[in-house]
């Protein structure tokens, strides 16, 4: 399986310029693949648009941007990908939030953790969360409080676990993360704008759903 990133840098301090660079992103990157799509990209949802590009193009796309950040990612065929975006540099009460919506395991994981290092480590499983989610294409609010990434515990029978491949890196002050599930070794491309990025590393990881 093939995937794209496309990236894209700038202010983009509210949802509405956010949302507008994601679909200049998605536009160019269309563009590059000699597809013309300009008026579905600008008039459709987000959730209609991915649905048009599986039904009506044969493409699987995810999206995703965040304060200053907007990622796309393209994928030929009926698969299942996700990817995710998040600033590195946030302020949050990350222990109350991981025990509000984590695994008890990552929840104490990120307790223990140096003040210093919450925050990474909370948006790291962040990404990797939200990028399955988007895959499997469940909710957020529903969804990430069921899912352990790396887990070292054996599932219970009432759990089961998702091999998936997944890659998380950090691309200037972002935390990225991607996730494709039920296929060979994904074969990735990076790029911003239209330079290729270095190739990310590709590994395979265990989420558990609980």
């Amino acid at each position: 399986m093939e995937v794209e990133i496309w990236l894209t840098r700038g202010e983009l301090s509210s949802r509405g310029e956010q949302s507008r660079a994601a679909r200049s992103l998605l536009l160019n990157a269309c563009n590059k693949r000699g597809i013309n799509e300009k008026a579905a990209i600008e008039q459709m949802g987000g959730p209609e648009l991915i649905d048009y590009f599986r039904s009506s193009l044969d493409i699987t796309l995810s999206i995703a941007h965040c304060r200053g950040l907007a990622a796309v990612s393209l994928s030929p065929g009926q698969n299942r990908i996700g990817v995710d975006c998040e600033p590195t540099s946030q302020k949050r009460n990350w222990t109350a939030i991981a025990q509000s919506f984590f695994s008890p395991e990552e929840a104490e994981m990120i307790l223990k953790a140096t003040e210093h290092e919450k925050g990474r480590l909370f948006l790291q499983l962040w990404v990797l969360k939200e990028a399955y989610i988007k895959a499997i294409g469940g909710s957020i609010f529903g969804d990430v409080n069921r899912l352990q990434v790396n887990s070292l515990q054996e599932p219970d029978e009432d759990q089961k676990y998702s091999q998936c491949w997944i890659w998380r890196a950090v691309f200037g002050d972002f935390f990225l993360g991607f996730c494709a599930l039920e296929c060979s070794r994904p074969v990735v491309s990076v790029k911003e704008n239209s330079n290729r990025l270095i190739p990310p590393e590709i590994l395979k990881q265990k989420i558990m759903c609980y």
